[in-house]
């Protein structure tokens, strides 16, 4: 629910977590996600086509 009410006021949402948890996270309304087993810590883009 926090991410909806960040985006509600204008946040730019990060989502962060393992892979398995990036559809989830971008789902419930983050922009962009950072995959904590990824070797470099550069946010990922989003989903394309939603």
């Amino acid at each position: 629910m926090a991410v909806q009410l960040a985006r509600e006021v204008g946040a730019h949402v990060v989502g962060t977590g393992r892979a398995d948890d990036r559809d989830l996270a971008l789902d419930l309304g983050a922009q962009t996600f950072v995959d904590l087993d990824a070797d470099e810590q550069a946010p990922q883009h989003p989903r394309t086509g939603s």
